[in-house]
């Protein structure tokens, strides 16, 4: 199976996202969503990521946002 042509690869992926939503007179009139599309894509294989040494942006932390925000001991 695809996703916009796009073949399953198994993997899992996490990331993070938000969701505004403007309400006025008991009614929302404004929807806004914003998510880590990059982080995503580069966990399920979709999308080349380049070695940084900037620890931040290294794959190994791209790959595992969760985990790498966790303290080392």
């Amino acid at each position: 199976m695809s996703y916009s042509g796009i073949e399953a690869t198994g993997r899992h992926a996490t990331w993070s996202a938000a969701a505004i939503f403007e309400v006025e007179d008991g009614k929302i009139w404004s929807f806004t969503k914003d998510w880590d599309q990059k982080t995503m894509q580069i966990q399920l294989g979709w999308a080349p990521v380049k070695e940084s040494d900037d620890p931040r942006w290294n794959a190994q932390a791209l790959a595992d946002p969760e985990g790498s925000q966790r303290k080392k001991e």
